[in-house]
């Protein structure tokens, strides 16, 4: 009996190490940060800070939290939204410390990010068994490491457009709209969304997310004042895509193109187009944008598969994008492992495995070490330091293939692998058919 059973074992076993090893890395991660050079986090919580002392948020924040002492950084500008210093306020007034609201901030996002990538497999019916062993090379998966070491966004974006999904589905259009607007008023580029929301034509949902973006805008510009606020989408946010929109940390699809066919200071270009080359590759952007619009009009109510297609076009079309925003599309990744374990299509599984693998690639490591011998990255270097943009890239060609072609998800045998899903889930699909 044991004998019989011991692969199961064997099988649970690995699955539980994998799991107990992501969950202690990220601990690792976090608390080194948190307590060592910090990250993208101090930019909120100093800002908050500077907000409570009456002082400008994008000032020199260095003083107000006196980095160079905590951080050993004599410099600290803030790039984020007003939004995000509201969300930190409550934290800094209290009296927390920035190494503890770091901590706190992060472990936090890693049980909510296990939390919603467990959801997700559940809701589209990934087998029970499969799931640890997926959860546990999700906590170990390069582009969540980052936002743990980051101490970013992400993850909360990830969870407000999980919520908004949930919603939708459940035809609880008030609350999916508000949970999108909330995930555009921290970051824009899940307004997107809204494009997905007009296609399947849930105008109260559209409605519920434009009014929940304003009345948040609104709140920041109340608390932040009309400087600051102003100061932000006039210059801050401009310089910052133009800045860091072709720089090596940028994982944007429109980012990278453009840079590749105009002079930019990070890599070495392929042509010189300074006009020709937006034109071109924010024309393919709107080209990908309309097919996937036109796909979900045409199917009236949309489903899963479209909805998190949007994601995708989302992250990957934004100006500016980075390693740790790939996380919000990670139950895409999800959902075309179900769609094709269905449909018993091995090979399309491994191509889909193969590219989360793809995006495993550290690209922060190898740009270190190349930038520290020349002054570009050479494009025969891309492939390592744009990992995770031809991560993405590739699902979401792999994504718009099958929403092209339904039949790349048919059963062609009877017996399914056991990653099992419906063949084409609809929003208002019952979750208990998934258990």
């Amino acid at each position: 009996m044991l004998s019989k059973n011991l692969p199961r074992y064997l099988f649970l076993l690995f699955s539980l190490v994998l799991l107990a090893e992501g969950l202690a890395m990220n601990f690792g991660y976090v608390r080194g940060y948190a307590y060592g050079s910090g990250g993208d986090l101090d930019q909120d919580y100093c800002a908050a800070k500077a907000l409570l002392q009456g002082k400008s948020i994008y000032g020199d924040l260095s003083v107000v939290c006196d980095t160079a002492k905590q951080r050993n950084r004599p410099e600290l500008e803030n790039f984020h939204p007003p939004i995000t210093t509201l969300v930190l306020l409550p934290f800094v007034a209290v009296g927390i410390s920035i190494q503890s609201m770091f901590f706190l901030w992060g472990m936090a996002w890693v049980l909510v990010y296990a939390a919603v990538i467990h959801r997700a497999m559940s809701d589209f019916g990934i087998a029970p068994h499969l799931r640890w062993v997926l959860l546990g090379f999700a906590l170990l998966w390069f582009p969540h490491l980052s936002q743990s070491m980051n101490g970013q966004f992400s993850t909360a974006l990830l969870a407000l457009v999980f919520l908004g999904w949930r919603y939708l589905r459940d035809g609880r259009d008030d609350l999916g709209g508000v949970a999108l607007g909330a995930a555009t008023a921290i970051k824009l580029f899940p307004g997107l969304l809204g494009v997905y929301l007009l296609a399947t034509r849930r105008y109260r949902a559209l409605a519920a997310m434009v009014a929940a973006f304003v009345a948040m805008q609104a709140l920041a510009y109340v608390v932040v004042g009309h400087a600051d606020y102003v100061h932000f989408y006039t210059h801050v946010m401009p310089e910052d895509s133009r800045r860091y929109a072709s720089v090596w940390m940028n994982q944007s699809f429109t980012g990278t193109m453009v840079a590749l066919l105009r002079p930019n200071p990070h890599f070495q270009n392929l042509f010189d187009w300074p006009t020709l080359g937006p034109v071109l590759v924010y024309g393919a952007a709107l080209a990908f944008v309309v097919h996937a619009a036109n796909r979900t009009w045409r199917s009236e109510r949309g489903g899963e598969h479209y909805y998190w297609h949007f994601v995708a076009l989302a992250v990957i079309l934004c100006p500016v994008s980075w390693d740790h925003t790939v996380v919000v599309m990670a139950p895409l990744y999800l959902l075309l492992l179900a769609r094709f374990g269905s449909a018993n299509k091995q090979e399309l599984m491994f191509l889909v495995a193969g590219l989360m693998a793809l995006a495993q690639v550290d690209d922060l490591t190898y740009v270190r070490e190349v930038i520290e011998k020349v002054p570009k990255i050479p494009l025969s270097g891309l492939l390592q330091a744009r990992a995770q943009l031809w991560a993405t890239l590739g699902i979401t060609l792999v994504s718009a293939a099958l929403l092209s072609s339904p039949q790349l998800a048919q059963r062609k045998a009877r017996r399914a692998t056991p990653l099992a899903v419906s063949p084409d889930s609809e929003l208002s699909y019952d979750p208990s058919s998934a258990q």
